[in-house]
């Protein structure tokens, strides 16, 4: 048996409690945020899929990501 965690707000990959945000366990708005740390200890903000794009697919992990600052270099 392999350990591991499921939210039931998580629907294909989208949170349907952060209005529909890529699912990212810890991320503001979630559940367990503030609840349990994470060994990088970063923010973990929400990020929103592209349009025409589906979450879980291959891209780079960037998709619809807020930058710091509101820069875009």
């Amino acid at each position: 048996m392999s350990g591991g965690w499921g939210c039931p707000h998580e629907i294909d990959g989208l949170c349907q409690r952060v209005n529909g945000a890529i699912c990212e366990p810890g991320m503001r708005g979630c559940v367990i945020d503030g609840k349990v740390t994470f060994p990088d200890g970063r923010a973990h903000l929400p990020r929103w899929p592209q349009p025409g794009r589906k979450a879980g697919g291959a891209s780079s992990g960037t998709a619809g990501a807020r930058r710091p600052g509101g820069g875009s270099q």
